[in-house]
């Protein structure tokens, strides 16, 4: 392996002390020598140094390979006593609590500086889900709370937004950015709301209409009921007269007579008993 470098720039990361033990080789302790945790932290600082040099540069993707590679030195570990080493059956090494509170902003970083890139690439929903993670370890994170406001407002999830936004300005009341985005979005919500009114005013308006005319539907119903009954009564009356009438045409009379067989009925006569003589 080649040597590594004794000295190193004055940045965030090689001010910290695990990262001074990893780089400083010999002079202070061989690498060797380092703890497993002081390693890590300081490989996972360095990391967070190339990224933010990308981000710089606008080169967003390679940012993210920066920034994602720090969980995978930060993880696996949890506070604890570090004396007598791993327990039998644990998944994580106990580190210090001190050591412990650095993993845990690191874990911040990696999620809060993995949104921002995805809110330069205009991955909303990406961003939002990576500023909920880090918010899980630090609710009051003000920069991933205004970076979940921004991501919720351009999803359309307004009262998301205000509610993200309205707990950033609570701790910076002069935070311009969260202001100014604050107003942007009061002027949504107001926007927003005539619509619904405007739409909800337009279903009652319909709702009331429907419930008027109502009654006026049932009266032409029952108008044209009664009309349909009136109309069917003239038919029955109309065929009644026609079979009345039918029975007293003589054309008829004389086709029904045409079939008749006998002789043809005379005037009626008297009838008159004979005398009978009884012979004894």
């Amino acid at each position: 392996r080649t040597g590594r470098p004794r000295t190193a720039t004055a940045t965030a990361a090689t001010r910290h002390p695990a990262f001074t033990t990893y780089l400083s080789g010999p002079l202070i302790m061989s690498e060797e020598g380092a703890s497993e945790v002081s390693r890590h932290i300081a490989k996972a600082l360095q990391l967070k140094e190339a990224g933010n040099e990308h981000f710089k540069k606008g080169n967003y993707r390679d940012a993210m390979v920066a920034y994602h590679e720090i969980y995978m030195w930060v993880n696996g570990f949890s506070e604890g006593s570090t004396g007598g080493g791993r327990m039998p059956g644990s998944t994580t090494r106990p580190v210090s609590a001190e050591d412990m509170k650095t993993i845990k902003e690191l874990k911040v970083v990696h999620h809060s500086n993995l949104a921002m890139c995805h809110l330069k690439l205009g991955n909303m929903e990406k961003a939002r889900d990576n500023c909920t993670k880090a918010l899980m370890i630090d609710p009051n994170n003000v920069k991933c709370l205004f970076r979940r406001g921004k991501c919720y407002s351009q999803l359309g999830a307004l009262d998301e937004a205000k509610a993200d936004l309205t707990q950033v300005l609570a701790q910076q009341p002069d935070n311009r950015d969260a202001i100014r985005e604050m107003q942007t979005l009061r002027s949504r919500l107001a926007s927003h709301k005539k619509k619904e009114q405007k739409k909800f005013a337009g279903f009652f308006e319909k709702l009331n209409a429907d419930e008027a005319d109502g009654p006026q539907a049932a009266a032409s119903a029952n108008s044209h009921a009664s009309a349909a009954d009136a109309a069917s009564a003239t038919g029955v009356d109309a065929t009644s007269k026609s079979q009345t009438q039918g029975t007293a045409n003589p054309d008829l009379a004389a086709e029904c007579q045409e079939y008749d067989i006998g002789e043809a009925l005379g005037p009626a006569q008297a009838f008159e008993p004979m005398d009978a003589t009884l012979t004894s």
